[in-house]
């Protein structure tokens, strides 16, 4: 019941998500018309970091989720709440340079799936602040944002004297 174990809970989510075929994203055709959506059943999840990746190929890049702890602080009630971020990068070859709107989508898939399930494996309850943020930095091709929520985690049981009579 610690951060560690929610940001478990969220990749897990996310790779639901995936193998339900919930996270989808436009395959366009040669003129930049939607041609198809492809439902991204293998898209690359980590943990606070992406792997390193050979430059030699730089081309290639795989579109990814990376899930990543951030502040936290406790409520009034003495809970914690923890900011969570999910930044989800992806690399598109198209006319439209669509992959802003992609990935607002893709975040909206996101928030939708949190925001009805309200809390996720039965005790990491999603508050209503929510933050959604592009880099616009990124090189020709490529597209990032980072989705931004807090979690409130679960009480922790307190001992007290009366335990130790």
């Amino acid at each position: 019941m610690t951060d560690l174990d929610l940001q478990k809970a969220i990749v897990d989510e996310l790779k639901a998500m995936c193998k339900e075929e919930i996270l989808k994203m436009p395959q366009y055709d040669h003129d930049g018309n939607v041609e198809t959506f492809k439902s991204w059943k293998e898209y690359n999840i980590y943990v606070n970091d992406k792997p390193y990746k050979d430059e030699e190929l730089p081309d290639i890049q795989e579109d990814y989720i990376i899930v990543v702890i951030g502040d936290e602080d406790t409520d009034n009630e003495g809970n914690w709440i923890v900011e969570m971020h999910i930044v989800i990068s992806i690399c598109l070859f198209e006319n439209q340079h669509q992959g802003n709107l992609i990935i607002a989508n893709l975040m909206n898939q996101i928030d939708y799936r949190f925001r009805t399930k309200g809390i996720i494996e039965g005790k990491y309850e999603k508050e209503l602040e929510t933050h959604k943020r592009f880099n616009d930095d990124c090189w020709e091709n490529y597209y990032e944002a980072d989705y931004i929520s807090k979690w409130k985690l679960p009480a922790i049981n307190q001992e007290g004297l009366e335990d130790y009579l």
